[in-house]
Parts: C-alpha cells; sequence; structure tokens
C-alpha cells in the first residue's frame, strides 16, 4: 500500500525504485512536446477556418513561409551557438524545440500553399 511518503516511487518487478526526474527535465520535455504540437493546432485552426468559416486564407501563404524561414533560421542559430559554446552540461532544449517547431511549420504551408494553388487553377478554368 502506498502511503504519502512514498509518491516518488514506483514500483519495479516487485521492489521500489525512486523516480529521479527533475523538474527542469519535465519542463523541457513540456516545451518540446509543445513546440511539436503546436503546428499541427494551427493547422487544424487553419482547416477550420477554411473549411466551416469560409475564409480566404490566401493572404497568410506569405506570412507562413517568413515563420517557417525566421524559426528554422532562429532554431539552427541556436543550436550552432550552443555547439560554439560547448556547454554540453546542460540539454540543448530550446533549440531542439525552436527546430522542432519550424520542421512542424512546414505541413501547414504546405497545406496552404496547394490549396492556395487549387484555388488558382480552379478560377482560371472555371
Amino acid at each position: 500500500m502506498l502511503t504519502a511518503g512514498m509518491a516518488d516511487t514506483v514500483l519495479d518487478s516487485g521492489r521500489m525504485v525512486a523516480m529521479n526526474i527533475s523538474e527542469a527535465k519535465l519542463v523541457g520535455v513540456g516545451i518540446v512536446v509543445l513546440s511539436l504540437i503546436t503546428p499541427f493546432v494551427l493547422w487544424f485552426a487553419m482547416y477550420a477556418a477554411a473549411r466551416w468559416g469560409s475564409l480566404d486564407l490566401r493572404p497568410l501563404l506569405p506570412w507562413m513561409r517568413r515563420l517557417h524561414l525566421v524559426t528554422l533560421s532562429l532554431g539552427v542559430a541556436l543550436y550552432v551557438g550552443y555547439l560554439v559554446i560547448g556547454d554540453f552540461h546542460h540539454p540543448s532544449i530550446y533549440p531542439v524545440a525552436v527546430l522542432a517547431f519550424a520542421m512542424g511549420l512546414y505541413f501547414p504551408a504546405n497545406w496552404l500553399r496547394r490549396r492556395a494553388a487549387s484555388n488558382e487553377s480552379s478560377r482560371i478554368f472555371s
């Protein structure tokens, strides 16, 4: 039976093992997961606005391209800075999170580009 003092332990193969996860690691994992999920939430919001709101999303295309380029450049700069400084005692959470966000932005930007191209071709032939 677990008591209040045993909240930081896990039962592993019949023996109690202490969990050694610091709060900083949990924050780092949360930041990376959030940066992975955010582009897909943005993609769903754009899809919902185009599908049910009947909004024209073509003006967002240049902004999405710029945001993708800026976040990709920032992620590479942070990662290169991390390598140049050489402080390998601290995890490189922020460069990884920014690069993950930048790579995730490719999907909604590509969807928006294909959608804008299909709208242009349908206007030409109609």
